[in-house]
């Protein structure tokens, strides 16, 4: 199995397996590992859309109101496939409902923070305005990085923000196109 991986390197052969350096084949598995599940992603696919097609033949309406998607079908998709947020974000976002900080224009994307929040509470949370709210934040002496929710009317504007521990940051948002955004990752200057 890991031969078909590695068809072009001469090094990784039987007879000289015995001989090749730990660090080596362990990556060479898994990188094989890695590739076998890519694979099986896209193999997985046909099937995927006929399980979704045949379950939304047979949805109750009035359960389900949304139909089913071929991802919600998908086994062997890695995790950097899917468009979700990272688990941290999901973890605050489900804090701050538990104290009931989370602003309710923010509500939009609830639903996939809290599809993948992970167990680990962030030290720092967020940081928070009325109108925008920095989801599991690091900062640094040049910027605050996170994940960004706001609104339209803050767009392009340089706000301070407060934690629910009690630090303030400064930070400038960049242009909100929308009524809502979000973004992940997103480096903020600090001002």
């Amino acid at each position: 199995m890991l031969k078909g991986y590695f068809k072009g390197d001469p090094e990784f052969t039987y007879e000289n397996f015995h001989r090749l350096p730990y660090e080596y084949v362990l990556s060479a598995y898994w990188h094989c590992a890695r590739m076998g599940q890519i694979e099986a992603h896209k193999n997985e696919r046909p099937i995927a859309m006929l399980a979704a097609q045949q379950a939304n033949l047979n949805r109750d309406h009035k359960k389900r109101k949304t139909p089913f998607e071929m991802e919600d079908f998908y086994l062997y998709q890695p995790k950097e496939f899917k468009n979700a947020p990272a688990e941290r974000y999901g973890a605050a976002a489900l804090w701050l409902i538990e104290n009931k900080l989370y602003p309710t224009w923010a509500l939009f994307c609830f639903k996939e923070l809290n599809k993948n929040r992970g167990k680990n509470i962030p030290t720092l949370v967020a940081f928070l305005h009325p109108s925008a709210v920095i989801l599991a934040p690091t900062v640094n002496e040049a910027a605050v990085t996170g994940f960004l929710m706001a609104e339209h009317c803050v767009s392009n504007q340089i706000l301070e923000m407060t934690s629910p521990c009690g630090q303030t940051v400064k930070v400038k948002i960049p242009a909100v196109r929308d009524e809502v955004a979000a973004e992940e990752n997103i480096s903020l200057p600090l001002c």
